[in-house]
């Protein structure tokens, strides 16, 4: 016997169900799909051996810069490999795990690398300080100054003020990065709001960038000497004492502060105004290159092997004397100024071997200093205010100020 016929009203009923059934399934899809790229791109930033381009060079930053945030598309993956689990998704739910497992540890080695860092060198770290997000400094600098004119551009610093200290106070003149052809003296409020909080008057300086078709290797530093000289000249006018000026920076800017440092009363690199005494009683140089030659060669980024070629004006084996003269080695000698070098041995831009080869000259010639490299730590750690390599990093610079300066 035959079974009777489903009456038309099943039918039209069995077909909404599948119906939507089957329409249910897209958020999940859309949002697995959505997690993956997410999950796989930043497992791709912690790993990625080269980083040629500004896309893969940003998400190598922002992969070691931000790993503990890997944890939240890691909470995401556990939701979707249970969801996955349940509908009998088992080769989804295979890669779902593996990603999530690999997001976990992202976030996990990293941060546990750095907490050892932390211990080694008496520093206590903040799990709510570290998301504070990145330096964006609420406070505007105390004044505002023209240091010189040059070629009809007028250079500007920066000056903010510590509150309620008597002067004469130390003082840190603060050279920005951005691989000598972008970048401005604002870059780091938050950073200078906690130097005056450590009694330091901070004048952060602009100087001239460089474009393709103008290349900036004696203009820059050039800048930068006279502003050493301008801030040592009217130092009783902000209340510093002029013999302890500390000179710093960031990337291309730790490269120019040191190089400054190096050459202060050395003709080799004369200042772009006319200025007296530009010596300074210490640097603190954040990731610079410090020997553009192997810079320029080791680096893992295909955008600061181009920035070093556009500062200078070529490659290596088209102007080596320009490499050389720019370059902060060349001047090592005894005498020089105490030297702290923060170095991240993950840095994508500036290898870290460039701080640990200054170090290894400064030693034999007898000049003090420290160095701390900072594992699973990448260029720019310190634009995260609150990131663990920042926080490390700050104790170790007040210890060298402290030794050296107040």
């Amino acid at each position: 016997m035959f079974a009777p016929a489903p009456s038309p009203t099943i039918i039209i009923m069995n077909v909404i169900n599948e119906s939507v059934r089957v329409r249910g399934r897209w958020p999940y899809r859309v949002a697995a799909a959505v997690w993956t790229i997410i999950a796989a791109a930043a497992l791709l930033g912690l790993a990625l051996p080269t980083a040629p381009g500004p896309l893969l060079l940003g998400l190598a930053i922002s992969a070691y810069s931000f790993n503990l945030y890997l944890l939240v598309p890691a909470l995401l993956g556990g939701l979707l490999l249970w969801r996955a689990w349940r509908t009998g998704r088992r080769r989804w739910s295979g890669v779902a795990g593996a990603l999530t497992i690999l997001l976990v540890l992202g976030a996990a080695v990293p941060s546990v690398l750095l907490w050892r860092t932390a211990a080694a060198n008496a520093v206590a770290l903040s799990l709510p300080a570290y998301f504070t997000g990145p330096d964006g400094g609420t406070a505007a600098p105390s004044a505002t100054e023209t240091y010189a004119t040059v070629d009809g551009v007028a250079l500007k610093v920066d000056v903010w003020q510590p509150g309620g200290t008597a002067g004469p106070r130390p003082a840190m003149i603060y050279v920005f990065g951005g691989g000598w052809v972008s970048g401005d003296r604002a870059q780091m409020p938050a950073y200078f709001q906690w130097l005056t909080s450590q009694g330091l008057t901070v004048f952060a300086v602009d100087y001239r960038l460089s474009t393709a078709g103008d290349p900036g290797w004696e203009k820059a530093p050039g800048d930068v000497k006279c502003a050493v000289g301008w801030v040592r000249a009217n130092a009783a006018r902000h209340g510093v004492d002029p013999d302890r000026i500390v000179l710093g920076g960031n990337s291309a800017g730790a490269n120019l502060a040191t190089l400054v440092a190096y050459t202060a009363g050395d003709d080799a690199v004369p200042a772009s105004c006319a200025v007296g005494d530009t010596s300074v009683r210490a640097v603190v140089e954040f990731y610079g290159p410090t020997d553009l030659t192997t810079a320029h060669r080791d680096t893992k980024s295909t955008d600061a092997r181009g920035m070093i070629e556009t500062y200078l004006g070529g490659t290596p084996g088209a102007v080596p004397d320009r490499y050389r003269r720019n370059s902060p080695v060349t001047y090592v000698r005894p005498g020089l100024p105490p030297t702290l070098i923060l170095q991240g041995e993950h840095d994508s831009v500036v290898p870290a071997g460039q701080a640990t080869d200054l170090a290894a000259r400064l030693d034999a010639a007898g000049v003090p200093n420290t160095v701390l490299t900072l594992p699973a730590t990448e260029h720019s750690f310190d634009g995260l205010y609150g990131g663990f390599a920042t926080q490390i990093s700050r104790p170790v610079l007040t210890r060298f100020l402290d030794q050296h300066v107040k």
